[in-house]
């Protein structure tokens, strides 16, 4: 398809990001990506230059304030809202993640509002973090849809000494100022949806850094070489291409307005140990062989990504294609970077 329609990205730099950003140009959107300064864009411009007449870009140096989007949502049509501090040992839980998670994502909406009159469709990168209740644990027979929410308050969130909890809850306060915010501004005339992956997965656009993988692809790589297969603390996935999809399929859904997609599937350590050792046999030997199979027999919670399917006409890339793919990237990467 090609499209007259531009499509305004946050957070369009980083693993996600690139991702979003070549499916929308592969349908045929116009898109604009913001980033805070210009030595940030120099990944997107190196992936895609046979797109630049369809890719612009705008300077957002403070994602917080509503006024930075002034000028970038000129002729916008669509938003998809990605940039949000995935930090994992903050030093500061308010400031590091709860305030700019927070208020990054009910400026996005201020600024459709006041500067975006074409504006139709807005769509948040949310997360499974925001669904999950850290607190109950692997929560044996329990299945985990949209109708979920991780339950920890603001107060409870900046005192936590655990940087995951603190993660979690900022996507669930992020994404509950967002709807709350549309509750009180009925008058707008463009709609939300939520977007919730679990770990992402899935092979890079261009060469990634092995030194600075993004916090789920860095968890997958420490599989190679690790000692024992690690207890599964997040029990979701999704591949990188789906998100991607989803992302775009919830601009382009009527249906899809005012609702939230659990976009993934169940997933454990185990269980990846056991494919990425099918799927890709040179690396078999540096992967913890575990217990074979038990992942598949571990009770745990279910994740329910069946919405997606309906409403958005998503169809997931099986798990053996979504590990085989990031761990043979990565290997090549390794093994480039031992040869030069």
């Amino acid at each position: 398809m090609t499209s007259n329609q531009t499509l305004l990205f946050t957070g369009a730099n980083g693993y996600i990001g690139t991702h979003i950003v070549s499916y929308a140009l592969e349908r045929g959107y116009n898109v604009r990506a913001t980033a805070r300064s210009e030595s940030s864009l120099a990944n997107l411009r190196a992936l895609f230059p046979i797109s630049a007449y369809r890719l612009s870009f705008a300077i957002v140096p403070d994602i917080t304030e509503h006024e930075s989007y002034k000028d970038a949502l000129a002729g916008v049509t669509g938003i998809i809202h990605a940039a949000s501090p995935f930090i994992l040992n903050p030093k500061s839980n308010e400031t590091d993640l709860l305030r700019p998670a927070i208020n990054g994502s009910v400026a996005i909406l201020e600024a459709a509002r006041q500067y975006g009159p074409d504006v139709k469709h807005i769509v948040n990168v949310s997360s499974f973090a925001s669904i999950v209740d850290m607190s109950q644990g692997y929560r044996p027979g329990y299945t985990y849809t949209e109708k979920d929410w991780n339950p920890m308050s603001y107060e409870e969130a900046s005192k936590t000494d655990s940087g995951g909890e603190a993660y979690c809850a900022s996507k669930a306060l992020a994404e509950k100022a967002m709807w709350r915010w549309m509750s009180e501004n009925q008058a707008v005339t463009f709609t939300l949806a939520s977007v919730c992956p679990p770990w992402v997965f899935g092979p890079y656009l261009g060469t990634p850094d092995l030194d600075r993988l993004s916090e789920s692809m860095g968890f997958l790589w420490k599989l190679v070489d690790a000692k024992e297969v690690p207890p599964t603390d997040f029990g979701g996935c999704a591949d990188v291409r789906d998100v991607a999809r989803a992302l775009i399929g919830a601009i382009e859904t009527p249906a899809a307005g005012g609702e939230r997609f659990l976009v993934g599937g169940g997933f454990d350590w185990q269980t990846a140990a056991d494919v990425i050792r099918e799927e890709v046999p040179e690396v078999r030997s540096r992967v913890p062989e575990g217990r074979p199979g038990y992942g598949k027999t571990e009770e745990r919670y279910s994740v329910d990504g069946g919405k997606a399917e309906r409403i958005l006409g998503l169809e997931y890339t099986p798990l053996s294609a979504t590990l085989g793919d990031s761990i043979r990237q990565l290997l090549e990467v390794e093994k480039a970077s031992k040869s030069s």
